[in-house]
Order: structure tokens, then C-alpha cells, then sequence
């Protein structure tokens, strides 16, 4: 919406009513972002033609050089087509190459900013102008000035169409993240990380996250599995019997032996494809023999 941004009227002359003007010159009376990237107004040119004829039998009438204000919409439409084709390569990368979410942020964000830019530029052109129209009907003390010409933008509508998307991203974002807020919740209130046979066979420190080791060689404090905090596969009723299974253990209404058994076959079954922990492997094997 922000590369499109530059496709709507920044400035437009609409000439009143009893005015006839051909295709080629109602052309001329409107520009675009597009249309002001080289830095030359067409519309200008038109409107100080419109002022001269005006004001011509006051001899000593002087224009204000409006200039300024087309130097200042070609600066910002440059950075707005420049900043939009980054965004656009931006959302490509961000969908195939790694969904980060500050990333997608910063997107939403800049969006919003190219917007506002491309209003200012909208009013500052059409206020630099109207201000001069108006002084020149002063001069030439013409009173029904708005019946000869008026000076309009359609900037705000882009910017209203951004504010669109933009409150539907981060309904969305906050929603979507918020489905996951109560198990990220109940994994932070889970003990501290330890490393569980390392393959280098050194030992993680106490509360510090796996770097290079696989998510089946982390294990909790007690014997609570926390495979899930790295696979994306949060349940949090397991975690909860698990804790509610160690607790009968603690008490002695569960042998070690009775313990072990259903919490590996709890764990495999819900992380089969990966490396049993760390006593699994040998109660199966007893399990088979016997």
C-alpha cells in the first residue's frame, strides 16, 4: 500500500464550473507521487499561468516562488518509493526466508510512517498554493475566488487505507500471540534448564538455555521432560502430570521403577520421533527381555 501510495493525486487544480478544458489539459492539472519524482511540476507551471493572467492588469504583483515545495515533494517521494521497494523485498524474505515477528513489526511501522510522509506532502503542497491563490485574489480583489479555481488532495487516502491494514495486523498479531501467552506462561514457571548428557560431556550451567545440543538432551530438575518449549509442541496438561507423577513418587505411592515406566511411555508418546531420555532406553530393553 505504501509503493501504491504514490499512485493517487498529491496536488489537483479543478477549475470552475463554466471552465472547458480539453483531455490534455485536465491532464495537466493533476500530478502524482510518480509525477513529481523528477522534480518538475506541470501543475505548478499551469497554476502560475493562472496567477499571472489573474493578477495582470496589477503591474506591480509579485509571485512567490513555490519551487521550494516541489523539491521537497520529489525528496519525499524518493524516500517513500525507495523505502516501499525494501518493504516489498522485505515481506518476501520475512515469508520464505524466516518469520520473525520484530521484523514483520518494523515492516508495519515503517508503513505507517511512509503514509504520514506522503499527507505531509499532500498539504504542503496544496496549502503552499492555496495560500498563494488566495493572496493573489486579494490583490486583484477578486472576491468569488473559489468559483475560478480550487486546489485539492487526495493524499489522506492512502494513509486511511494504510491505517486499515494497519489495525488488522496488530489485532491479528496481538490475538495470535496471546493463543500462546498461557503456555509460554506455564513453561517460564517450570525449574531451571539442565543439560543431560551433552555430547562434548561437559555440563550446561544451571538456568542457561541450550545452545548446539538437541532438544531430547534437555530435561528439568525432578525428571520433568521440557522437549516442548523447543518444539513448538506445548502441553501443558502433560507437564502438569508430570509434576502431579513425580509428586506420587516423592511420597512413595509410586515405586522408582513404576515412575520411570509411565513417564517414558507418556514421553514417547508424544515425542516418538525423537531420542528416548536419558533410563528410557533401559527399561525397554528389560521391559523386552522380560
Amino acid at each position: 500500500m505504501s509503493l501504491l501510495s504514490l499512485c493517487f493525486t498529491v496536488v489537483s487544480l479543478e477549475l470552475g464550473t463554466g471552465n472547458v478544458v480539453d483531455e490534455e489539459v485536465a491532464e495537466a492539472l493533476r500530478e502524482n507521487g510518480f509525477d513529481l519524482l523528477n522534480g518538475d511540476s506541470a501543475v505548478l507551471a499551469y497554476f502560475e499561468a493562472l496567477v499571472a493572467s489573474l493578477t495582470a492588469r496589477v503591474s506591480d504583483f509579485e509571485m512567490v516562488d513555490l519551487s521550494p515545495v516541489v523539491t521537497v515533494a520529489q525528496v519525499f517521494n524518493i524516500v517513500i518509493l525507495v523505502a516501499a521497494v525494501a518493504m516489498c523485498v522485505g515481506a518476501v524474505a520475512w515469508l520464505f526466508i524466516g518469520k520473525k515477528d520484530n521484523f514483520a513489526h518494523a515492516i508495519a511501522v515503517i508503513a505507517a510512517v511512509l503514509g504520514v510522509l506522503f499527507l505531509a506532502e499532500g498539504l504542503t503542497f496544496t496549502i503552499a498554493m492555496n495560500a498563494e491563490w488566495n493572496r493573489a485574489l486579494d490583490w486583484a480583489e477578486v472576491e468569488e475566488g473559489g468559483e475560478l479555481l480550487s486546489i485539492v488532495t487526495l493524499c489522506y487516502v492512502p494513509l486511511i487505507l494504510i491505517a486499515v491494514f494497519e489495525a488488522a495486523y496488530w489485532i491479528l498479531a496481538k490475538n495470535m500471540r496471546g493463543d500462546c501467552a498461557p503456555q509460554e506462561a506455564a513453561m517460564q514457571e517450570a525449574p531451571a534448564f539442565v543439560q543431560a548428557e551433552a555430547p562434548d560431556g561437559q555440563e550446561a550451567e544451571r538456568g542457561k538455555k541450550p545452545r548446539a545440543f538437541a532438544p531430547a538432551q534437555w530435561i528439568l530438575p525432578g525428571g520433568y521432560m521440557q522437549m516442548m518449549a523447543y518444539t513448538g509442541e506445548y502441553d501443558v496438561a502433560l507437564l502438569q502430570y508430570l509434576r502431579e507423577l513425580k509428586k506420587l513418587l516423592d511420597e512413595e505411592a509410586l515405586t522408582e521403577a513404576e515412575y520411570r515406566d509411565i513417564k517414558c511411555k507418556l514421553l514417547e508418546e508424544k515425542f516418538g520421533r525423537m531420542r528416548p531420555v536419558k533410563g528410557c532406553a533401559k527399561a525397554q530393553e528389560k521391559e523386552t527381555e522380560e
